[in-house]
């Protein structure tokens, strides 16, 4: 017992150093932690506000049974943007219109064609031809680019700018 006491007194000044380089690896890691503790906590508090008095297994159950409600949401938002998509293909989205004179002696442009189509071109085309005698109005239904009917100048030329506002807005 006098060899291993002995042998302490002469490594003394070494284990002093070794202990001090150990107090000073605790105190490094005890500002790293209390680092980290001071960067979660604002975290923690977000969690645990409004849930005074709850167990900690009472706030997981609690956040979990929000972010069960917060999937059930977004899988309804996603159902209603999918069914808003679906309906967007056959809303009237092409629109054109052509104002012109049918009777040369009525000023005014009172006449006019418009054509009013979908996602796929399918549609109609109205045309109102107003004289002083009476006003006509003619509906021409368009599937798919091509009228099933034979169309006027006016109402060609109409049918082709709704066709080119489609174009033009699909490739935008």
């Amino acid at each position: 017992m006098n060899a291993f006491l002995s042998a302490l007194e002469q490594e003394a000044g070494l284990i002093a150093a070794v202990a001090c380089a150990l107090c000073v690896c605790l105190l490094i890691w005890a500002a790293l932690l209390t680092r980290r503790v001071r960067a979660v906590t604002p975290h923690m508090r977000h969690l645990v506000r409004d849930m005074q008095g709850m167990s900690a297994a009472e706030m997981f159950e609690a956040h979990l049974a929000n972010a069960e409600m917060a999937t059930r949401r977004a899988a309804e938002a996603t159902g209603l943007a999918e069914e808003l998509s679906r309906r967007q293909r056959t809303s009237l989205r092409k629109v054109a219109l052509v104002k012109y004179n049918a009777d040369e002696s009525i000023g005014g442009n009172m006449s006019f064609s418009t054509a009013l189509l979908d996602e796929t071109d399918s549609g109609f085309v109205l045309t109102s031809i107003y004289s002083l005698e009476e006003c006509r109005v003619y509906a021409k239904q368009v599937v798919g680019g091509e009228p099933e009917q034979q169309l006027s100048q006016e109402e060609r030329q109409v049918l082709e700018q709704a066709l080119g506002v489609g174009r033009g807005a699909q490739g935008a």
